[in-house]
Formats: structure tokens, sequence, C-alpha cells
């Protein structure tokens, strides 16, 4: 098995669990072996029946990137049930470790595609 099937398994164990683990950024080597424990389980959670309903990007601060020793954003899937109406109310059993963070999303009237997305293509999507 894989590093990233084995981690993700541990992660997927831990959120049906609702117990917290360590974690895990330490077994990682590098941004794609991260994103290798992402595509599994974001493959899981598909083939559970989750609905993509679009994809987020984060560490978008230069400052935030420092932080943490990075020096790109970072990119995820969100599934349809994460997405919740204004005012809508989040029961703390739903989540481990709850946090706030405002963030900023945006509708997109055509989808992008392609590994070099530029600043142009997403404007004018």
């Amino acid at each position: 098995m894989s590093n990233a099937k084995e981690i993700a398994q541990r992660l997927l164990a831990a959120h049906a669990s609702a117990t917290p683990i360590e974690p895990v950024r330490t077994e990682l080597k590098g941004v794609e072996a991260a994103y290798a424990v992402q595509r599994e389980t974001v493959s899981h959670w598909m083939a559970q029946g989750r609905r993509v309903a679009g994809h987020k990007i984060g560490l978008t601060s230069k400052v935030i990137q420092q932080q943490l020793g990075v020096d790109e954003p970072d990119f995820g899937v969100l599934f349809s049930d994460m997405v919740l109406t204004d005012g809508a109310a989040v029961s703390r059993s739903a989540v481990m470790q709850p946090r706030i963070e405002g963030e900023i999303a945006f509708v997109l009237k055509s989808d992008l595609k392609g590994d070099k997305i530029s600043a142009e293509q997403v404007i004018a999507a």
C-alpha cells in the first residue's frame, strides 16, 4: 500500500470516528505527496456518492505562505454537502475542532481547464 493510501485511510478513519489524529505533514515528502493523499480521499468520497460542488484555493496571502513555509497557494475540492446557505447553523457535533474563517467565493460562468491557467482566463470565466 502506498504512503498516500495509508495516510488517506487514517484521515478517513479519523473523520468517520470523529477522533482527531496527529498532523500528517511530517510524513509527506513535498506538495505532490500531499496532493496524492488528497486525490485518494476525494476518490473515496466520490465513490461514497458525494458530489463535487467546486474547488477552493488557499494560502493566497504571501504572508501566510511565508509563515507556513510554502511558496504557492494550495487547492482543494468542495463537496455539495459543504455548501451552506447564508445564515445556516452548523452543529458543533458536525466538526471536530470548530473554527471560523472568512472566505470569499466566486461562481464562475464557465469551467477552468488546463495545467497552467492565467489570471486572464480566471477573470474571463
